[in-house]
């Protein structure tokens, strides 16, 4: 999680977010970063799956809360990477914010259930 967590504090720091032709770069990034987190903290290779794919898979590893967070935001990423969405930089920042409490929540929940 602290890699990942780091990962996203680059993200930010790069101003991608911030800026409209590179904004949906962002998210793409961000996508890659909390699904190369979910593939090592509940152990099963995500890269390569679509987003039905990663939540099936996710729903056989990890508890029903933490695949809602999953699912209610890469649905938010989903619209912008594919639908067509141009988020704002406010948006952005949300979205940003919530991949970093979804780290988080997952960490902590993963941390009591040991």
């Amino acid at each position: 999680s602290e890699h990942a967590l780091e990962r996203l504090l680059a993200v930010e720091q790069s101003g991608v977010l911030e800026r409209d032709g590179e904004r949906k770069a962002g998210y793409a990034e961000m996508v890659e970063i909390i699904r190369d987190y979910l593939g090592a903290r509940f152990r099963f290779p995500t890269a390569e799956l679509t987003t039905s794919e990663l939540l099936r898979g996710l729903g056989k590893r990890a508890p029903a809360h933490d695949c809602a967070l999953v699912d209610t935001w890469l649905g938010k990423c989903d619209l912008v990477k594919y639908g067509g969405v141009r988020a704002t930089a406010g948006q952005a920042g949300q979205v940003l914010a919530d991949a970093r409490e979804l780290v988080l929540a997952t960490t902590a929940q993963h941390q009591e259930a040991a």
